[in-house]
């Protein structure tokens, strides 16, 4: 959960609250930012794991906005300090916010209309933005030699998955950020063998930084969580969490207090699959599966509620049975994880983060 002022933590549970929102953006080569927060209109932004997207719409009434597509920004959102007075007037004493994961604007849209309501701009500019450059970037990792036209490697140096992890975000200028709890697999994992664009020579198809970050994340039960740079000429970091069910409540929402929650929606679904083989131990010197190891997890709620889906996937990677039931209750975990979903509408809440635990009381 992210630290926040005592100060920021009073204003946001405030009645009457003044949002503070900084939008700087850079030129990607560095040689130029514009300050458009006071064209500020609407934003929208999405943050899921390893896929994050913003909508942001800005006046211009002027015409003065800048073609500005390929740029990135680190949105800044926060609250304004203040003092009322007599008729609610209103005295700003300070101010304090904090920045996003960084975002490149992808598309630039010149919007025309009759204006938005309170909002009295007809000219407007729609940005979208991601950050996609992990999935957009194939993984060509240098320092191995990955000959055109398959780019097929095979590493037998042995590492783990976290430093696997590290090095592909480091081809996109990202920084790694290890947490002190880990699920006893990413950081002592040892890779005997790992092949990348295996499938390029029959499909003709290349692995992403994502696709090979996704491999290693799928063997374990962490995440990775995309936190703002620490300088500009870095692009940002990621961090490691492992979340569990024992982890602490980072905050609790409730019907008829502060922090007071609008609307909550909870859905939880049948786990499918409920029944997962993971098959270990490939032979890569003589290319047979004949010492194969097969680990095995079970829902067995869902499999007592629904009958047995099973799912089997290879992690030849993988030599010992621990490991390689260790890999299979990794992906029943996912499984379970995204089995359960929901809504929780509140204020903005600057503490929140992707991954943390909340709690609701309602008495509705």
């Amino acid at each position: 959960m992210r630290e926040i002022s005592s100060a920021l933590l009073t204003a946001q549970q405030g009645s009457k609250r003044i949002p503070y929102v900084e939008l700087i953006f850079h030129k990607e080569d560095g040689s130029d930012s514009i300050d458009y927060s006071d064209r500020r209109v609407l934003i929208k932004q999405h943050e899921e794991h390893l896929n994050e997207y913003a909508t942001i719409i800005l006046r211009n009434d002027d015409h003065a906005v800048q073609d500005i597509k390929g740029w990135w920004v680190e949105m800044l959102l926060g609250d304004k300090f203040f003092t009322e007075g007599a008729y609610g007037a209103k005295t700003i004493t300070g101010l304090e916010g904090h920045k996003i994961g960084r975002l490149w604007v992808k598309s630039q849209m010149d919007l025309s209309s009759t204006g938005i309501k309170n909002y009295s701009s007809k000219k407007m500019i729609v940005l979208e933005l991601d950050d996609k450059k992990l999935e957009e970037t194939p993984c060509l990792l240098p320092g191995y030699n990955m000959l055109a036209p398959y780019h097929y490697v095979k590493i037998d140096e042995g590492f783990t998955p976290s430093w696997m992890i590290g090095y592909c975000v480091q081809q996109i200028n990202f920084g790694m950020e290890y947490s002190e709890e880990d699920d006893g697999f990413i950081n002592s994992f040892i890779y005997a063998v790992f092949i990348i664009n295996e499938k390029s020579y029959q499909t003709g198809k290349y692995e992403s930084l994502k696709d090979v970050v996704e491999r290693q994340l799928s063997y374990t039960k962490c995440y990775l969580r995309k936190k703002p740079s620490l300088t500009e000429t870095a692009s940002g970091m990621y961090k490691v969490v492992y979340p569990t069910d024992n982890d602490p409540i980072n905050e609790t929402y409730y019907s008829y207090q502060q922090p007071y929650f609008y609307e909550f929606v909870y859905t939880k679904n049948v786990v499918i699959p409920n029944k997962i083989l993971s098959y270990c131990n490939y032979n890569y010197e003589l290319e047979t599966w004949d010492d194969l190891i097969v680990g095995v997890a079970e829902d067995q709620e869902s499999i007592d509620a629904y009958g047995e889906v099973p799912f089997m996937f290879w992690a030849p990677e993988v030599t010992t049975q621990g490991e390689a039931d260790f890999v299979a209750e990794a992906y029943l975990r996912r499984q379970k994880i995204a089995s359960r979903g929901g809504r929780l509408i509140i204020s903005l809440d600057h503490r929140v983060e992707l991954f943390d635990r909340v709690k609701v009381f309602d008495a509705r």
